[in-house]
């Protein structure tokens, strides 16, 4: 491979033989060696001769010598070389380059003196790959004139409750179709699309590294998810791309795990210890031919595992969960490393790295770095990475740079040119600018320095030498990938990866087998991470069995005993298939880590869905044996083995089959929202249509299919036909009609039971199953069959869906704006064609600051903030002692008008440490002392102190300028009147150079400046930040310091962690704190002029010299990070001076106290009604913007409502319609769980908003408990309107306009009361996942005791004396049964009637009088002598009394209900304000 900076391009540069950067820029010109080792050129660095001098004295040597590998661990880095020496000099010079992977962990592995090699590691495994005829796969990529299109800025704005209802009231508005047909205007297209990346070419060969540059929207993560052939969120794809011989489609359809990218990012199971992630991912990528001593497949899993975690420093983490915001587990830094390794683990030939050193510190940044070229030298990979923010010596390790401004390229050429080019542009190079961010500040009009009148980048570069060579060297390599990577080499060596089984044309490494086992494995490990889930399922499984056979205990024979059998077994599948909708959340949290993975071809999704089922099957065993073990024999159910098993088996195979059903939603559908609403609708369409509460012939004909097309419906018939079936009802007593004294002759009786006989007593269960439902008995397999079948669709279904469909942009976002708002954009021409900047950004946007505006940033003068010996200790399961020490012995020192940077390496304890500075943690102890101002901290510290966290969340509904304005109003003085707020705020949006997107949405705004602002907006005295400039180009770094720095100098004190700062943005910082692994301190003192004072402590202290040239903040993390094993950094400073002067500064601010101002001692800054204003308008705001929430909801109602009123259309006066009355009222009921599926998840969202900002004192409890509640009230009663506005007159219910009115408030307080139930059961719960456990648990047990799946008088006296009257359905149902049944005449049709016969000579009215004058009900045919017709009901009343209802209770009901939802509301505030569920 010939080294880009060989080729000539303009005039040679003089060379250095100092410094051997991999491709130092042209003022660090290195020398260049290729040795030959087996049949591969090996590249690495030429040292100078004189190496060996200096390899015994580092500590004499200087900051360049020490990166440049002549002290501590040596160079890591691997150089294109081009000298000839020994390959002994080689090995001994790649030994020394090693320490990559010891940085992190700092441990000693016997045998290779502490260090593991990479490179010596690779060298040793590749001759012996290729001895055992292992062949390489390499690939490069080509792409010639590559253009991509997106949505435009302005293509969205925000959507809004109103708009659904605006869209369907234009449908059927003449005016609307009037105007719309006669307008001359065009019609604005629907969505604007944008050209993201102009047209462009280039290529990666293998072997060869390149950094993608630009600032973000310049379309760096575009150009590397379409190399990486990640295309589906853009328009339009235009241009050629290749792989080696492969065209994109060849590469998705056959070697998708080739070309990978890796997003800024981190999806991990939470559960899964760092092992167990990697494990499943080399599990899954293991070659089918490995080294001879890797005979087996385990061997390969364990060495390469070993290799990942030293070389990424995971081995001290190997046993720790991965964590995530919610679970304690491995630091942020050591997350990313773990994606990385992850990535690392596919071997994949072609690789995009996009961001990934986001929340990497700079040592680890390059440790990764280091590590990708070394894959990339000696593995011949293809690597294009785009980095924000790259330190010199990080840039220096690429062969090429790409440099996009605005989609355009503006320079692909050699990475040691770059700067020159634009240099001799006429483009001024700051001194200390490193050159990534010299570049980066090209594409940015107010940063760059340009000579005048200078214009067309992409012309300029167009007509450069550089693109000449660059398109020559490009058709080069595409005429020798035909010769050099022919399709037949790379197909063989693809083969040989491929394990048994597998086709070569097949993406993935190991057969469908292979990958149902491994992810078998991998569930049951996330099944044991999450036990408590599984034991809280069982635990309500078995209470909920005791519950419902102690309500239906040991049922008898006789004809009680039919209905209440067929209520027992509805009810034992109803809940295991509730039960099921637990399966939702989980499914859809996982999903961004099932895309990852089918990206990396590490298994097909089906393989994924399959192995849930083969987990789920024990799992489910166990919960239906524990439920029927109970149930089954406390309800008195048939005592006989062949009957319990089959009833075990149905329950089974139902809880399987819509276990599949609710999976099935979750891989179809977008959101959470819809997948609940959709899924929960189609169940309640199933419950109805099971055969239970419409028996088969009382269907209507409209909706009979649902019936056949139901699982749950063939699951009820196999059930009730295994119990029926066998069984003998005996109908003695008052069940005989007529009955009582004087009718003892069976012959003029008749049993009412359906499908008795005359003059017989007994009823066969078999013929009461056949007259009561139409169902037989014989067809009990067949419905087994049936059931199976559907849970074999649903799978089908999951896995088809799991394969083909993608949801969610992956990372990809567009900005959505508000209406009426005018968006700006930028427009490249008119950056690129106005005059050239010639004042620096800094004078620039002073300027203009003051012309425009007269406010001053003087909202709130600093105080000192000091702490002394501060100690975190937290419980800790892994370590013997049970805790575990994050911070130790801690002390520093902010003033006002300082601003304090807080280093140290990923892991070192710096988010822990602002986290208990700013009183954010509540688990663990700590101790030591917090001041301000010399005393100890007040009720008002959170509120004046700000703080901006690492994570930040943000109410996605509200707009940049909304949240910032929300944050003022709350945080500032309350005697700051309202407009200086806002004008305050607008000046905060113009100095960050956020007007072009104050009106967009923070949800989806793709860049990150609003975060790290609101907590300045608010009167903060103190601040501090996490990692303010993570994520963002060294621009939008810049300025969001020069904003902290603008603060500081009004008299603020800042404290601020920073990960890879640049040495520009360094010199913002007065002072630094520096910590160690242990949260130990290094250093904490003032910088001085150039860093002076802490470059000389380090000096003084035995580190190597500084450079004059080099980052100070680089050199310092280099020094500290274990490159010095014989220095204990920690320990030093312990000893120090410059400690025990620190300690006196901070006894010293003791000594003063401070002036207290009248509002000092308020915990808050405004009083309870002015927060409950501001809280209120905004989640007012929130809720009209979620029209998928609060329409869904409308939607959902009204879809139930044709539902049911249809299912129930214009029910007549019969006797079965009399039992559907009551039915449709209980159906009415059901709707309260899929209320309460919707508003728990949007409580828990704004739950986790609160939370935030209680921490930071904006408002109290209350405010946000009234708005959260208040809010629901306007929607539901619209909710609960229409609901009942589309079924009441369905339905054919009474027209009496008094009852009416009376249903329609009844059912609107339902309404209330589910709601404010929800949000209880949500403030109780940690997780919408742990609500939905237990939100069936609940509803079964409300639906239970209301009285009409089990009457009152046939409960055990034990749950009807106070179960009964505690359920708050009982007093719903029996106002609205008995309002709707209340002197409606009953007729019954002719096949309702009892029929008995007569003794001669009687008619039926004179046969039957005794009877008739206690009994309800009429003789249909008074004077007949033969087949007299009884009818059991005359009016409603004589229906509902047999349950217990009365009419005169209806506005008593009415009544109880307010005090239930009463209580419901007192129970939410008390809840929020006791029970808390962010625990950090």
């Amino acid at each position: 491979m010939s080294n880009p900076s060989e080729t000539t391009l303009g005039k040679p540069e003089p060379k250095r033989t100092t410094g051997i950067l991999r491709n130092a820029s042209s003022y660090h010109q290195n020398q260049e060696t290729v040795i030959p080792l087996g049949n591969e050129k090996v590249e690495v660095d030429n040292e100078s001769d004189d190496d060996d001098e200096h390899d015994g004295n580092s500590e004499s040597g200087t900051y360049e010598d020490a990166i440049s590998g002549r002290w501590g661990e040596g160079p890591s880095r691997v150089n294109v070389i081009n000298a000839e020496k020994d390959f002994k000099k080689l090995e001994r010079q790649l030994t020394r380059r090693s320490s990559l992977y010891r940085t992190q962990t700092g441990e000693k592995t016997p045998g290779d003196n502490g260090d593991f090699d990479l490179t010596s590691y690779l060298q040793d495994i590749i001759p012996r790959a290729e001895d055992a005829g292992i062949k390489r796969r390499n690939l490069g990529v080509v792409w010639e004139n590559l253009e991509v299109m997106g949505e435009g800025l302005g293509a969205q704005y925000i959507k809004t409750f109103a708009d659904p209802f605006i869209g369907l009231s234009n449908l059927i508005n003449p005016y609307f179709w009037a105007k719309k047909a006669f307008s001359k205007s065009e019609a604005a297209p629907k969505t604007i699309t944008k050209t993201i990346l102009h047209p462009m070419n280039g290529f990666c060969k293998d072997g060869e590294m390149i950094l993608v540059l630009g600032r973000p929207g310049a379309g760096c993560s575009t150009l590397l998810r379409v190399l990486a052939n990640d295309r589906k969120n853009y328009k339009s794809v235009s241009g050629e791309v290749t792989y080696g011989p492969f065209n994109p489609e060849d590469i998705a359809l056959h070697h998708r795990g080739e070309v990978l990218y890796n997003q800024e990012d981190d999806f991990h199971y939470p559960t899964l210890t760092v092992r167990q992630t990697l494990t499943t991912a080399l599990k899954t990528k293991t070659p089918g031919k490995r080294l001879p001593e890797q005979a087996h497949k385990k061997q390969f899993v364990e060495e390469f595992l070993d290799a990942l975690t030293k070389m990424y420093g995971l081995t001290k983490q190997v046993e720790t969960v991965v964590g995530n915001a919610f679970i304690r587990g491995i630091s942020g830094g050591e997350r990313k490393r773990l994606s990385i390794a992850e990535q690392m683990a596919t071997r994949s030939s072609v690789n995009m790295w996009d961001g990934s050193t986001r929340g990497l510190d700079a040592s680890s940044a390059l440790d990764y770095v280091k590590s990708l070229r070394v894959m990339t030298n000696l593995m011949k990979k293809a690597t294009m990475v785009s980095i924000y923010q790259a330190s010199e010596n990080i840039y220096d390790l690429f062969d090429k740079v790409i440099l996009l401004y605005e989609g355009h390229c503006i320079y692909f050429g050699p990475a040691n040119h770059a700067r020159q080019y634009f240099i001799d542009l006429g483009f001024e190079c700051p001194a200390r600018q490193t050159t990534a961010d010299y570049l980066t500040a090209i594409t940015d009009p107010n940063e760059r320095k340009a000579r005048r009148g200078f214009e067309q980048f992409e012309d300029a570069f167009k007509s450069s030498a550089f693109n000449t060579s660059m398109e020559k060297d490009r058709a080069e390599y595409q005429s020798s990938v035909s010769e050099n990577i022919p399709v037949a080499h790379f197909k063989e060596a693809t083969k040989q990866v491929k394990q048994k089984h597998v086709s070569v044309e097949n993406p993935y490494t190991i057969s469908f087998v292979g990958q149902v086992k491994t992810l078998t494995v991998r569930q049951l490990q996330l099944t044991r991470g999450d036990v408590a889930s599984v034991i809280s399922r069982y635990a309500s499984n078995v209470i909920k069995a005791v519950v419902v056979g102690s309500v239906f205990f040991k049922l008898g024979t006789d004809a009680s005993g039919t209905f209440t059998r067929g209520g027992v077994l509805f009810f034992s599948l109803l809940f295991n298939a509730l039960i099921s909708q637990a399966e939702l959340p989980m499914a859809m949290q996982g999903r961004p880590i099932l895309y990852k993975h089918k990206n990396f071809a590490m298994y097909r999704p089906s393989a994924f869905a399959i192995s849930q089922i083969c987990v789920d099957i024990p799992l489910i065993i166990v919960q239906i044996a524990l439920f029927a073990v109970v149930l089954y024999f406390m309800s008195g159910l048939q005592l006989a083995a062949g009957k319990w098993f089959f009833f075990v088996f149905i329950l089974f195979l139902t809880a399987m089959c819509m276990t599949a059903f609710f999976r099935m939603w979750a891989a179809v559908s977008a959101t959470f929202d819809s997948a609940s609403r959709n899924s929960g609708l189609i169940l309640l369409a199933l419950i109805l249509y099971s055969g239970y509460m419409i028996p088969y012939q009382s269907m209507h004909p409209w909706f009979i299919w649902i019936f056949w097309i139901n699982p749950l419906a063939y699951a009820f018939k196999a059930l009730i036909s295994n119990e029926m079936s066998g069984l003998m009802f005996n109908c003695a007593g008052p069940t005989m009609i007529p009955h009582g004294p004087g009718y003892n002759d069976v012959q003029y009786q008749v049993c009412a039971l359906a499908g008795s006989k005359p003059g017989q007593t007994m009823v066969d269960g078999s013929d009461y199953l056949y007259a009561a439902y139409r169902y037989k008995t014989s067809e009990m397999w067949l419905d087994v069959l049936a059931v199976f079948l559907f849970w074999m669709f649903f799978v089908l279904i999951t896995c088809l869906a799991l394969e083909k469909i993608e949801f969610g942009k992956g990372g990809f976002s567009t900005n959505v704006f508000k209406k009426g708002s005018v968006v700006i954009e930028n427009k490249p021409e008119d950056e690129e064609s106005r005059p050239a900047a010639s004042i620096s950004t800094v004078t620039a946007s002073n300027t203009t600051a003051k012309e425009s505006s007269s406010i001053e940033l003087e909202m709130a003068k600093g105080a000192v903030f000091a702490w002394e010996n501060l100690d975190y200790v937290v419980p800790y399961k892994s370590d013997p002692s049970g805790k575990k020490q994050l911070l130790t012995g801690i002390a520093g020192l902010v003033k006002p008008g300082t601003m304090t940077a807080l280093m140290g390496s990923s892991g070192a304890g710096k988010t822990t440490l602002l986290d208990v500075l700013a009183q954010r943690k509540n688990i663990g102890t700590i101790t030591g002392q917090v001041e301000v101002d010399g005393e100890p901290l007040r009720r008002d510290f959170q509120r004046t102190t700000g703080y901006c966290e690492q994570l930040d969340v943000h109410v996605p509904e509200c707009t940049v300028r909304e949240a910032l304005q929300f944050s003022a109003n709350l945080r500032q003085p309350a005697d700051v009147p309202e407009e200086e707020k806002n004008a305050y705020v607008e000046e905060i949006i113009h100095i960050l150079e956020m007007e072009n997107i104050a009106d967009a949405l923070v949800g989806t705004t793709e860049s990150g400046l609003g975060i790290s602002v609101e907590e300045q907006v608010g009167s903060s005295k103190n601040s501090s930040l996490g990692e303010p400039t993570s994520g963002l180009d060294a621009q939008a770094s810049y300025n969001i310091m020069r904003f902290m720095r603008k603060l500081t100098d009004q008299g603020q004190a800042i404290l601020c962690t920073i990960h890879q700062p640049s040495s520009q943005l360094f010199a913002f910082f007065d002072d630094l704190l520096l910590l160690a692994k242990g949260g130990r301190t290094v250093f904490f003192g003032e910088l001085g002029s150039d860093s002076e004072n802490l470059i000389n402590y380090f000096e003084k202290n035995g580190a190597p010299h500084c450079a004059p040239d080099a980052n100070p903040a680089e050199y310092i993390l280099d020094v500290v990070n274990a490159r010095h094993s014989e220095l204990n950094w920690p320990q030093i400073w312990e000893k120090s001076p410059e400690k025990v002067d620190l300690l006196a500064d901070i006894k010293a601010t003791r000594k003063h106290n401070a002036v207290v101002s009248s509002n000092e001692g308020l915990e808050y800054a405004t009083d309870s009604s002015t927060q409950l204003k501001y809280v209120f308008r905004r989640m007012a705001r929130t809720y009209w913007r979620l029209p998928q929430y609060n329409f869904g909801r409308v939607f959902m109602m009204v879809i139930f409502a044709l539902l049911n009123g249809f299912s129930f259309f214009k029910l007549g006066p019969s006797k079965v319609d009399l039992q559907s009355r009551v039915f449709v009222i209980f159906q009415i009921m059901v709707m309260a769980a899929l209320l309460v599926n919707m508003v728990q998840p949007r409580f828990h969202m704004e739950r986790q908003w609160f939370y935030r900002e209680l921490a930071g004192k904006y408002y109290g409890w209350k405010a946000f408990a009234i708005s959260i509640m208040v809010i629901e009230i306007p929607y539901i009663i619209l909710s609960g309107t229409i609901f009942f506005l589309v079924f009441y007159w369905t339905v054919g219910f009474v027209t009496s306009p008094i009852l009416v009115f009376f249903t329609w408030l009844m059912i609107v307080v339902f309404c209330l009361f589910a709601i404010t139930l929800g949000q209880l059961i949500a403030a109780l719960t940690p997780s919408t996942t742990v609500a939905a456990l237990l939100n069936p648990f609940i509803f079964s047990a409300l639906n239970l005791f209301c009285g009409v799946m089990i009457a009152k008088d046939q409960m055990p006296k034990f749950w009807s004396s106070w179960m009964y009257w505690l359920d708050p359905y009982h007093y719903i149902i029996e106002a609205l049964v008995s309002v709707q049944l209340h002197d409606v005449p009953v007729r019954c049709a002719s096949e309702e009637f009892s029929i008995f016969n007569v003794p001669l000579g009687q008619t039926c009215q004179s046969y039957a009088a005794a009877f008739m004058e206690k009994a309800s009900g009429y003789i249909n045919n008074p004077n007949d002598t033969a087949n007299c017709q009884y009818c059991q009901y005359e009016y409603g009343q004589d229906f509902y009394s047999a349950l217990s209802m009365d009419f005169a209770n209806r506005w008593r009901n009415l009544g109880i209900m307010c005090i239930y939802l009463a209580f419901n509301i007192i129970m939410v505030m008390v809840a929020i304000r006791y029970v808390r569920w962010d625990r950090r």
